[in-house]
């Protein structure tokens, strides 16, 4: 959803305009003259960047911001420390300077964030697109997601459903699709079907061997046989936990297996 929410626009840009006094007109901004190194050519830039930003009012700002190869972005903010309004998504297009250095995110009212694109890293500027001073400078700065081996090992692998709910899961049939789930962990996202439905949502591994699936949503379509979707539905919301053995993902909760996928082609 594109940020044209009046509100929206507005703590976006009492951030910028927070940074902006604090950053002076004098300081050198880092720019590279040779077109042919700039940071849009010579660097590796798509991907995820996370980091939490200071803030005026709160504990900080947990921000993701992934970047798309087709110069498209995805920006998500949560404010920590609030209990309720704390979390916005937006996302757009983004434009190069003219050196190749830094990007402008679009679609944004009354202002649109400035980062300085470096090595695996975003460097978050003020509006006159110059570096942050002060004593929180060092704090403006994302850096870009790197999967640990853990991860690495449930990321953009297909795991087709095989037992949920203490139910064999029978996905031979033509008139249903097999029934699977995904994970993006770059976006911290998890997307399949139940055979029915698809679903999407998020994902979060607070610590080894620990998940939780959040904001799942699903497609409405109606078919015969429900039961797999709701039944995988109930596994997302009870999941604390997962293990992989011998090709098997399991998740549990409340002390017992919710549903197992195999690792397939």
């Amino acid at each position: 959803m594109k940020p044209t929410n009046f509100l929206c626009s507005m703590i976006i840009s009492g951030m910028i305009a927070l940074v902006s006094c604090n950053s002076p007109a004098n300081r050198n901004n880092v720019q590279n003259p040779d077109p042919a190194h700039n940071s849009r050519i010579s660097l590796d830039w798509p991907g995820t960047y996370l980091g939490v930003l200071p803030c005026a009012d709160c504990e900080g700002i947990a921000t993701t911001i992934h970047l798309n190869p087709d110069e498209t972005y995805e920006l998500e903010m949560t404010y920590l420390g609030k209990e309720s309004n704390n979390f916005y998504a937006f996302n757009g297009e983004f434009a190069w300077d003219e050196d190749g250095n830094i990007i402008t995110l679009s679609d944004f009212d009354g202002g649109a964030p400035h980062f300085r694109v470096g090595e695996n890293k975003l460097f978050q500027l003020d509006i006159d697109k110059k570096p942050i001073e002060g004593e929180l400078s060092e704090m403006y700065v994302l850096n870009k997601k790197q999967l640990s081996a853990e991860e690495a090992q449930l990321h953009d692998i297909y795991w087709k459903l095989v037992e949920v709910g203490g139910r064999r899961v029978d996905s031979s049939t033509e008139s249903m699709k097999k029934p699977y789930l995904k994970f993006d962990l770059f976006k911290m996202r998890a997307y399949g079907t139940g055979g029915c439905n698809n679903f999407f949502g998020r994902v979060e591994l607070p610590s080894s061997g620990l998940i939780r699936f959040n904001r799942m949503a699903s497609t409405m379509m109606a078919c015969p046989d429900m039961q797999i979707d709701q039944l995988l539905f109930e596994a997302f919301e009870k999941a604390e936990a997962y293990s992989i053995n011998d090709g098997k993902l399991s998740l549990s909760g409340q002390g017992r297996v919710l549903a197992v996928f195999e690792m397939s082609e």
